[in-house]
């Protein structure tokens, strides 16, 4: 629930004809292939694979533990990655991440007949490789998206936020597609993880001979000896923490449904796999149709009561998908959710930036990296604490224990709005404490929150670089590709 690109921008980077030297559309082109596949494969399962361990018979426990363990390895293995990659290069990490990911999931194909391991044990053990090829496409990303902007390809982290945003929606009744169209079964099991399994490769081919970039990426800035960690100096402010912690739920509890729902769709309410994949497109599609409104809902009113209005009705949302009497109404509740969500996701990086304090240390790249690291933990917490809570109390119960910890949340939120402990209106842009007009603080740089950019280079000095943007960064539910952004090259006459 965490994409939310503007489709508008997603063709107006496309629409440029030229691009500073030795960077072309067909790389801007590739970039995005990698986006979509991304996006396509962290939803293409949801809809079939957590009943096909059900009929394995394992426990929701062990479904969620076998979700848990890609993110976990993502987790775990990015930093260093990201460290590794430098010195390798980007081409490297995408043809073997993508391979890796390939190989897992041509072998979780064979999954169903896999006996002398066991079905609970190979799944594991697969998903995680599978989560460690997916930690390498993460950071060669990541590489590659510093750069463009380095090359002063500005709209690219929006084309990839569109990209993974999008095909998300999509992967999950494409998946329901793919693995109906054979039947279900062992057969379904195979060609379903197969396709997916070709798409992998086919990304890593394109991505690895085709995003060829003329210099290398930034380097990332590193704190003076003696400051805070940018994750102390953001939990260090209660304003900054609260919209963290929002961003944290946001993306807890999408993972604590991804592999419950599924199997409460078909066992309440029989849903067929295409019925179920259509629950899931709903909270996505309708997810990205709110996200325009919340956001002007945000701007004009307060980010942060927006945000208190859609925790509360994601608090409904769930009850109503655990307790709802049949399926039409599971997908009325499927649309709030949806809806929801994207109302706390979309103004809650908008309120965190407005109150970074003006003599802070934290750059955007910072900032970026803790609510990426943040919504992977969620990620892998989620999957386990929902998998668990359904094993324990069944699903209905689960819903009631999560609709239980949002209420509580947003008691707290209201309680330190109305006794000042927190502020609840939008940021000021001065001292008169007049609100700032919401569009014009979109281009004037006076009313546009204070950060740093990051602007170390492979061979130059460390440069810190204030300036002020009203830039919006978007958290990534099961893959994120925020930059840490550098200095934007000088551009040559003539030349865009």
């Amino acid at each position: 629930m965490d994409h939310h690109g503007s489709v508008r921008r997603l063709w107006t980077i496309f629409s440029y004809s030229q691009r500073p030297e030795g960077v072309s559309n067909n790389v801007i082109f590739a970039f995005a292939l990698v986006g979509a596949v991304s996006g396509i494969a962290s939803a293409y399962i949801l809809p079939w694979f957590p009943n096909v361990c059900r009929e394995q018979g394992l426990s929701r426990w062990q479904t969620g533990l076998i979700f848990a363990a890609l993110d976990g390895t993502l987790l775990v293995c990015r930093l260093p990655l990201l460290k590794v990659c430098k010195r390798v290069g980007h081409r490297r990490f995408f043809f073997f991440g993508f391979g890796l990911q390939a190989a897992a999931c041509f072998a979780l194909g064979w999954s169903w007949v896999i006996s002398e391991a066991g079905f609970f044990t190979a799944c594991l053990v697969l998903r995680a490789i599978q989560g460690f090829g997916a930690a390498m496409v993460s950071v060669a990303s990541l590489q590659v998206m510093n750069t463009l902007i380095y090359l002063n390809v500005g709209s690219v982290s929006t084309c990839m936020e569109a990209c993974v945003g999008l095909s998300r929606v999509f992967g999950a009744p494409f998946g329901a597609v793919v693995f109906h169209s054979f039947g279900g079964g062992p057969l379904a099991l195979k060609m379903a993880f197969w396709f997916l399994s070709a798409m992998f490769v086919g990304a890593g081919i394109v991505a690895s001979g085709t995003i060829q970039l003329p210099c290398e990426p930034p380097i990332l800035r590193e704190r003076d000896p003696g400051q805070p960690t940018a994750w102390a100096e953001m939990f260090g402010h209660r304003s900054i923490a609260a919209s963290l912690l929002a961003i944290f739920l946001v993306d807890f509890i999408t993972a604590s449904l991804e592999p419950t729902l599924s199997i409460h769709l078909f066992e309440f309410y029989e849903m067929g796999i295409w019925d179920r994949g259509i629950i899931f497109l709903e909270i996505g599609m309708f997810g990205l149709l709110a996200a325009p409104a919340a956001s002007l809902l945000g701007e004009y009113t307060s980010r942060k009561l927006v945000m208190v209005f859609g925790f509360t009705v994601t608090a409904m949302a769930i009850v109503g998908l655990g307790t709802g009497s049949d399926s039409s109404v599971a997908s009325g509740f499927a649309i709030m959710l949806g809806m929801s969500l994207s109302c706390v996701a979309t103004p809650a990086v908008p309120a965190l930036l407005w109150d970074v304090p003006t003599d802070s240390h934290l750059t955007d790249g910072e900032v970026a990296r803790v609510t990426n690291a943040l919504g992977a933990l969620a990620a892998v917490t989620g999957a386990i604490y929902g998998s668990g809570l359904a094993t324990a109390i069944a699903f209905h119960g689960m819903t009631l224990v999560t609709a239980g910890v949002i209420s509580l949340f947003v008691a707290i939120l209201l309680v330190s709005y109305a006794v000042h402990c927190l502020p609840w209106r939008n940021a000021v842009a001065d001292e008169s404490g007049a609100e700032p007009d919401p569009l014009e603080s979109l281009f004037d740089p006076a009313g546009a929150p204070l950060l740093k950019k990051e602007t170390d280079m492979q061979g130059g000095l460390n440069d810190k670089v204030t300036t002020r943007h009203a830039g919006t960064l978007e958290t990534k539910e099961e893959e994120s590709f925020l930059p840490s952004f550098g200095q934007k090259a000088p551009q040559k006459e003539g030349v865009m």
